[in-house]
């Protein structure tokens, strides 16, 4: 049976994240229910109201040549909702005015101290917005893939951030894989690299 949306109210008023209820009505029904869920966006932004999907974040899939071997940049980091440090692709939210690309040279940087070049190959469907969890949050993300350079630091990261670096080569993304705490889009991005061709970390976008 279908069901449509109608008032959204939002109930929290915090700088990143918010809460909201829809008011959902059972078509060709009397029944209505509320329906809670979360937003980084606001009033007429809001994806239920748009009717599009745009990336509020990027994930940043980087692979840099570390002896020889392509290493893949992931990052161990402190997230509070899960008590533990799990590990994921650098990652962060798309500034007013930024392209996807723009971002994710600024997070890759901010967050790892790597420099970073996107590479433009393969397909396109890969690149496009994508909903990451959509039963209780309207937030989307694209990926960009790249080669990262340079030295790792993480001078450039804010005091609230707890995060550790870790360049890891097949063998390490296996046994992150089999062993870690991982992020969905983790599971995704890991997997690609292992079944990536040898020299081609790039190759499963071309489809």
């Amino acid at each position: 049976m279908a069901i449509s949306i109608g008032k959204i109210k939002k109930q929290t008023d915090n700088p990143y994240l918010n809460m909201y209820v829809a008011d959902v009505q059972v078509n060709q029904t009397e029944k209505r229910f509320s329906y809670y869920y979360t937003s980084r966006r606001d009033g007429d932004g809001l994806t239920a109201k748009t009717g599009k999907i745009e990336p509020d974040a990027v994930i940043i899939y980087s692979v840099i040549n570390k002896g020889g071997e392509d290493c893949l940049v992931l990052v161990k980091q402190m997230r509070l909702p899960l008590n533990m440090k799990v590990y994921e692709n650098p990652a962060g939210l798309i500034d007013q005015g930024e392209t996807a690309e723009m971002a994710a040279v600024r997070e890759l940087k901010e967050e790892t101290g790597l420099d970073f070049q996107v590479y433009t190959g393969g397909a396109e469907l890969f690149r496009k917005p994508f909903a990451q969890a959509q039963g209780i949050s309207d937030e989307c993300a694209c990926i960009v893939y790249g080669y990262a350079s340079g030295e790792v630091s993480t001078d450039g990261l804010e005091e609230r951030e707890d995060l550790e670096v870790v360049l890891a080569n097949r063998a390490e993304v296996r046994r992150i894989l089999s062993e870690e705490p991982v992020s969905v889009h983790g599971l995704f991005l890991f997997s690609m690299f292992l079944n990536a061709e040898e020299g081609n970390p790039f190759s499963f976008l071309n489809v």
